[in-house]
This record gives C-alpha cells, structure tokens and sequence, in this order.
C-alpha cells in the first residue's frame, strides 16, 4: 500500500511539474499563440522600451525512468511561455540570460537546471 502512494505521488509530480515549468503550451490560447510566435528575446537592451518585470524559464534534468536533460533551449521556450501568459502586452524580453546550475534542485525535482531570466518589455518598432 505504501508502496502504491509514493508510485501515485511520483505520477502525480511528474505529470505536473510541467505546468509548474510553463512548459504547458497546449493550454495557450490562440491569441497567445500567436503571440508567443511573434515575441522577439534579445540578450541587449535597446535604448527605449516599457519595462513589464521580470520573467523567467526553467529547464530540468531527471535521471531514472523519466530521465531528461535541461536545456538552454527548452528553458528560453518556457521563458516565452511565461512571458505570454503572465504579461500579455509584452512583444519582447530584453536582457535576456540563462545560467546552468548544477546541483539538485529538491523544490523543482531537478539533478541539475538551466533557468533563463529576461525583462519582459514593449517595444514601439515604429520608432527604431
């Protein structure tokens, strides 16, 4: 029995912690699909843009049944994630940088990550 609820509770995090990541894109909205193809990341930050806060992505190593590897690649895509729903008039991250860690991440269930940090921002193109 036991041994049945931590299998549950594995099953439980494992299948969650997607969402946890904003890896989740198959519950974005078409108007944030559209977005989340049109944003712009730039590791620069251009001379004039409204500043929307912080945004960021993670990607995460698993050994074992459900192995993974991070990957700045992933991590940048949940980034874009995060950016469309959390500031949805932002069209770019600015500053954008991403940072391997390589330790065990017990809150995230992680061996080893790559987290990406950007500024979410609005950018008048018209003007540049």
């Amino acid at each position: 029995m036991v041994r049945l609820l931590a299998i549950a509770a594995f099953l439980a995090l494992v299948l969650t912690s997607s969402s946890l990541f904003g890896r989740d894109a198959a519950q974005l909205s078409s108007e944030q699909i559209i977005a989340l193809a049109r944003l712009d990341v730039q590791e620069g930050v251009p001379e004039d843009f409204e500043n929307l806060g912080p945004v960021q992505g993670v990607s995460c190593s698993r050994p074992g049944y459900f192995a993974s590897v991070a990957t700045v690649e992933e991590a940048t895509q949940n980034m874009k994630i995060s950016t469309v729903r959390e500031k949805p008039s932002a069209n770019a991250v600015v500053a954008a940088t991403c940072n391997f860690q390589n330790k065990v991440d017990w809150g995230r269930n992680c061996t080893s990550t790559i987290v990406c940090v950007g500024v979410a921002a609005k950018i008048d193109y018209s003007k540049q």
